[in-house]
């Protein structure tokens, strides 16, 4: 199976900058993107870098670092919508596709040679995509700032046979460049990468680095079964990773053909709770009268917020059982709505059902379902005994909470029942 990967780096702070055209005028000079509400650098531009401004550093911290540093708000709204645009380059490709960031997305190439030809004509395709896409960004500015806009907006291109080793090509990869891993060659392309980018939590690899493991071929130069022991299932999985031997498939974007979605502009932006929550019903009532209209039933939705300045409050709310019901839709989303803490007022309010369901049912306690599979297995349990004259099922039983090896943690034995 074959995937691709577009990467823009720096997406966010690109998205945000065509929205400030006096500092595109000249060369992009040192400029952070920041998160006003927790005052955290969110990117900064290669200047801001090497004067020692990070992510992560509030930007107090950061103009000690850079007097001269330049400070634009991020519009999260505008970056949702630009995001969601950045998406059909890759489903002009695909139907199957999955968002890991901003400014990342994979896809499945399977079967795209019939249509492409080949690896090239697919990375063609996508760059001319990608030209037509920051046009339509920047068409409203003139024609220098829209060549300064674009090179802000590069995008990286990796094709290869694993998901994991996709997304490196795609991220080493040279601006406006398709970068091909083939199979063969994917092991010997991630062995000098750094033991940092493998899906690792943070005191794993600063486990590694106090053993003075810091590339990946040093990483799989160690025998699985010792990496498990130490790292568990996370490790034993990195390690695959690592070896250019997962097997893991994209984790697709549902996308229903008529999306129900709705919103509301308020005449005048508010912060009382009340006028949110008499808004919230209004809409909901208007969208479940459509959804009952479709015979569809509601199975999850997304709530979100906007201000006036573009920052975004949203949750989204999975509900137990598919329903049409403003009742019980209100009931589960009520205490969000309660705990709601807006630093600006809010001038819009949009909901969306993102999943629903043409079927209706009811879904049992989590008590009751472990009981009635219990009693099941007891069942089968008692037959096959019967019909065999010995077990034949077998459980796995507890025998050591402390020990490091998990294949001493647990023994295989006849099924209790």
């Amino acid at each position: 199976m074959l995937f691709g990967c577009l990467f823009i780096p720096s997406f966010e702070l690109g998205v945000n900058l065509i929205d400030y055209p006096k500092l595109l005028i000249d060369d992009v000079g040192p400029i952070a993107l920041v998160d006003t509400d927790s005052e955290l650098i969110l990117d900064v531009t290669s200047l801001a870098k090497s004067a020692g401004v990070n992510p992560t550093q509030t930007y107090s911290q950061a103009f000690g670092f850079c007097p001269e540093l330049k400070i634009i708000q991020i519009n999260w709204a505008k970056t949702s919508e630009i995001t969601e645009s950045f998406l059909s380059i890759a489903q002009e490709i695909s139907p199957v596709v999955e968002s890991l960031s901003s400014g990342c997305v994979m896809f499945d190439l399977q079967g795209s040679e019939t249509y492409f030809g080949d690896i090239n004509a697919v990375g063609k395709y996508l760059f001319d995509l990608r030209e037509q896409w920051v046009t339509s960004l920047t068409k409203h500015l003139p024609e220098q700032l829209q060549e300064s806009s674009s090179s802000l907006l590069r995008m990286q291109v990796g094709i290869s046979e694993r998901k994991f080793t996709t997304q490196m090509a795609a991220l080493f990869a040279e601006p406006d460049q398709l970068n091909y891993v083939t199979d063969k060659q994917g092991r010997q392309f991630l062995a000098p990468l750094s033991v940092q980018l493998l899906p690792l939590p943070n005191e794993y690899i600063d486990r590694l680095s106090l053993l003075g493991v810091t590339t990946i071929s040093e990483y799989v130069s160690i025998p699985q079964a010792k990496i498990e022991a130490q790292f568990g299932t996370q490790g034993g999985y990195a390690w695959l990773v690592g070896r250019n031997q997962d097997n893991e498939k994209i984790r697709a974007i549902t996308i229903l053909k008529e999306p129900i979605r709705h919103h509301i502009e308020l005449d005048s932006a508010s912060s009382d709770l009340s006028v949110l929550k008499v808004m919230t019903q209004q809409l909901l009532a208007h969208m479940l009268n459509i959804a009952a209209n479709k015979q569809i039933s509601v199975v999850e939705l997304r709530i979100q917020f906007e201000t006036e300045t573009g920052k975004l409050y949203f949750f989204d709310r999975v509900l137990k059982n598919p329903v049409r019901s403003i009742q019980n839709i209100w009931l589960a989303i009520s205490p969000q709505i309660e705990n709601l803490k807006c630093s600006e007022p809010i001038s819009k309010l949009q909901i969306e059902f993102t999943d629903v369901v043409g079927e209706s049912g009811h879904q049992l306690p989590f008590s009751a379902l472990h009981r009635q599979r219990k009693q099941q297995l007891q069942n089968t349990a008692r037959h096959l005994k019967a019909r065999y004259g010995s077990p034949t099922l077998m459980q796995i039983k507890e025998i050591s909470k402390c020990h490091r090896l998990p294949e001493r943690r647990f023994a295989l034995g006849d099924y209790s029942f």
